[in-house]
């Protein structure tokens, strides 16, 4: 459902909705399946707790380039459907949970 979501958001170029409901917090995880490191980042992104949409930048590269992702993986933590932080390259989790602390 949440993928669904996301595609939406995707297609339709919505700046703003990237959690299912406004104030809960949600991590948009920029990846590719040839990625070595974005496999050792993923259990890290499902152990979480946090709504996680997954974008494939081979399938959505207009997606990546519009939220200026270079390197992968890329996380982008939102609050409230705005970006509160990022980290690039592999992230340990308690890095990731800084961001969506506040």
């Amino acid at each position: 459902m949440r993928w669904l979501l996301l595609l939406a958001v995707l297609l339709i170029g919505c700046d703003q909705p990237v959690a299912s409901r406004p104030a809960e917090p949600a991590i948009l995880a920029f990846h590719a399946d040839w990625c070595s490191v974005c496999q050792k980042q993923k259990p890290v992104w499902r152990a979480l707790g946090y709504p996680v949409y997954y974008v494939d930048v081979d399938r959505f590269p207009n997606e990546a380039s519009r939220y200026g992702v270079t390197v992968l993986p890329t996380t982008i933590c939102f609050l409230s459907g705005v970006e509160v932080g990022r980290e690039v390259g592999y992230a340990p989790a308690e890095k990731i949970e800084r961001h969506l602390r506040h």
